[in-house]
């Protein structure tokens, strides 16, 4: 089934604590990821983020902020040359 995306997501790790901060460990996985198998680190397994983790993918002139729960956020060339980028909208 080609263009079929799957998105899944668990919390293998969690604590209710009765005082202070309680604490939450949540992965997802992603078929539209597409960074590759053999040259990227996968933190805990090929396709798998997690909170925690977050990356920067460049695809042309725009720049991808990748954040933990699939959060993406895009920045694009400002038109001021060199290195420069603005906060341009949010991917999907």
């Amino acid at each position: 089934m080609e263009g079929m995306a799957v998105r899944i997501s668990d919390m293998p790790i969690w604590f209710d604590a009765a005082l202070g901060p309680s604490f939450q460990f949540k992965m997802f996985y992603d078929t539209t990821d597409g960074r590759s198998r053999s040259n990227e680190t996968w933190q805990v397994g090929y396709r798998w983020q997690h909170d925690y983790g977050c990356y920067i993918d460049a695809a042309g002139t725009n720049r991808y902020l990748q954040v933990g729960g699939g959060r993406s956020y895009r920045f694009c060339d400002n038109g001021q040359g060199g290195n420069s980028l603005a906060h341009c909208g949010f991917a999907l």
